[in-house]
């Protein structure tokens, strides 16, 4: 006997729902994918925050002015 893959039988669940009900299930999809993007984002805010933390030789402060300046090309 082949055992199905979690693939398909939620594909076979989505199938017997009312379309507000899959309209949930999209959500609650959705709601997963941003989480681990969320951490993933996270996860370089913290390495960036500990790199800064051993080489702050390497953190440059600028004002507001001079970063408009060193950016305005980027508006092109």
């Amino acid at each position: 006997m082949v055992t199905p893959s979690i693939h398909d039988l939620i594909n076979k669940e989505i199938e017997t729902l009312p379309d507000e009900l899959v309209a949930e299930v999209l959500d609650i999809i959705q709601f997963l994918k941003s989480r681990r993007e969320e951490d993933f984002l996270w996860e370089r805010v913290e390495e960036t925050y500990t790199h800064r933390q051993k080489n702050p030789e390497d953190v440059m402060t600028v004002t507001a002015d001079e970063w408009m300046e060193a950016t305005a090309h980027l508006g092109d």
